[in-house]
């Protein structure tokens, strides 16, 4: 893992969540974007646990299936629809366009 880079722990636990130093398993963790912003990076693990929870765990979407994805443009919507397609379905997205004054 380079070093000054931020990278992000793919975990179903936590441990360690506060410690200054850790120990990860290789292929556990993911580098993040450098131009990713720290609040951002911060809220990630949050948007793709509720995400994932939403589309795999509560709906067990397969293979093949089509899946609504209300708000797809805001942070957890954009991240529904990435794993949507990770698990193979397809997505259909509802969002508001601000530029415009009806739905």
């Amino acid at each position: 893992m380079p070093i000054g880079r931020w990278h992000m722990r793919l975990c179903n636990r936590v441990h360690g969540m506060l410690a200054e130093k850790a120990t990860i398993a290789k292929g556990r963790f993911a580098p993040l974007p450098e131009d990713l912003e720290d609040a951002t990076a911060a809220e990630l693990p949050n948007g793709v646990m509720g995400a994932a929870m939403g589309l795999k765990f509560k709906a067990d979407i397969q293979p093949g299936e089509v899946v609504l994805i209300n708000g797809a443009t805001g942070f957890i919507g954009r991240i529904a629809v990435q794993i949507a397609k990770l698990y193979g379905a397809s997505a259909i997205l509802l969002y508001y366009n601000v530029d415009q004054d009806d739905y």
